[in-house]
């Protein structure tokens, strides 16, 4: 089991947030700097010059600035595999340090948090209803395979290669209960189907997410 400091992750994310939302690659400033000498068109080459102009002031101002909404954004992904060597804080605490400290944002992967409830006993459903939901940009779900573990206890594995589970769709909803509707992938690496499958994956989705979006206006 991997062992960290909490206080090193929450400086490492924001140290890494900082410098990636301050500087663009050389190449890619190069790129754009010879797209614009290209460029015939005013309006495209107006475009060009203004996420030039932008990425200059990012690196001599150190702020963060985003082409579209002039704020940075990110997803920090926690592996809840990871244990903290003397953690002081819980890990909705820790998550919602992060978030304070650097500006990000979070991704919420419901699979996983089902996953690990199973394997380390844990309820889910309180996991769900005390995550910074305020906080989070996008939502991850994908499928488990069934094992047992050396004690003959339920091992699930999170390996993107099965059906979403009744138990995670039920989570799924009620995140979205709390968070309204979301950005959401479905996640599918292994042993990937036919397309109507992964069709009514999706549709499946979609349907929660609308009826999320319908109570939303009536309340």
């Amino acid at each position: 089991m991997t062992t960290i400091s909490q206080e090193d992750v929450i400086r490492s994310v924001a140290d890494s947030l900082q410098f990636i939302s301050y500087y663009h690659p050389a190449d890619y400033i190069a790129a754009l700097g010879e797209a614009y000498k290209a460029e015939e068109s005013a309006a495209a080459k107006d475009a060009i010059a203004q996420i030039l102009t932008n990425s200059r002031l990012c690196a001599e101002g150190h702020r963060p600035i985003c082409q579209d909404t002039g704020i940075v954004v990110a997803f920090v992904r926690i592996g809840m595999d990871v244990r903290f060597d003397d953690a002081t804080m819980s890990e909705i605490e820790f998550l919602r340090a992060i978030v304070r400290r650097t500006g990000c944002g979070l991704l919420l992967d419901v699979n996983n948090v089902f996953v690990q409830a199973v394997n380390h006993g844990f309820e889910p459903e309180t996991y769900i209803d005390a995550f910074p939901i305020e906080h989070v940009g996008e939502i991850h779900l994908g499928g488990h395979a069934e094992d047992i573990d050396d004690d003959g206890s339920a091992l699930l594995i999170d390996d993107h290669g099965h059906e979403i589970a009744d138990p995670v769709w039920k989570l799924y909803a009620r995140a979205m209960a709390r968070s309204g509707p979301k950005p959401t992938l479905i996640e599918w690496d292994n042993d990937v189907p036919e397309w109507l499958v992964l069709f009514a994956e999706a549709q499946r989705a979609d349907a929660i997410i609308a009826d999320r979006r319908s109570n939303h206006g009536r309340s």
